[in-house]
């Protein structure tokens, strides 16, 4: 996500977040629980499920998409998810 973007997203946004880190990188839905305005960078704290009771994450904001996504916003994660294991990417 652009930093214009993350630093924009309030309470209650609803995103996708690349929350593991593993092999499985897909995107999974969250909702913005915290904003942490600091210099440069917001932290923000989002809250994995929709029920209110998940865990909030602290993610990069290169780990988040606004959902809806953007399909031309650039992203490796989701790249390397949708390419085949094993196969080089042209």
């Amino acid at each position: 996500m652009l930093r214009f973007d993350w630093n924009g997203l309030r309470l209650g946004d609803d995103v996708l977040v690349h929350a593991s880190s593993g092999a499985d990188m897909a995107l999974s839905p969250g909702t913005v629980a915290m904003v942490d305005v600091v210099k440069g960078s917001n932290r923000v704290g989002i809250r994995m499920t929709t029920d209110g009771r998940g865990p909030v994450l602290w993610p990069s904001r290169l780990a988040v998409h606004p959902d809806p996504c953007d399909p031309t916003e650039p992203c490796w994660r989701c790249q390397a998810f949708s390419q085949p294991i094993g196969v080089p990417e042209r």
